[in-house]
């Protein structure tokens, strides 16, 4: 006997930015894809990952005025 299984799945949404660059940067980004083998959206976030830890990103608050 098979058994139907209801699975509830939720997927989270994440954020989409835009981004204007300059053609040296595009082509410069290009190139390192295809020299990492990666994805541009892959070397993207890892930059930006690499950003945020080296500034402290994860540890900032937001704090009222008063």
């Amino acid at each position: 006997m098979i058994r139907k299984v209801a699975l509830n799945l939720q997927f989270a949404v994440m954020p989409r930015i835009t981004v204007e660059l300059s053609g040296d940067q595009h082509r410069a980004l290009k190139l390192l894809t295809i020299l990492e083998d990666k994805k541009l959206g892959v070397v993207l976030k890892e930059a930006i990952h690499s950003h945020l830890e080296q500034k402290g990103a994860h540890d900032l608050e937001v704090k009222a005025k008063g």
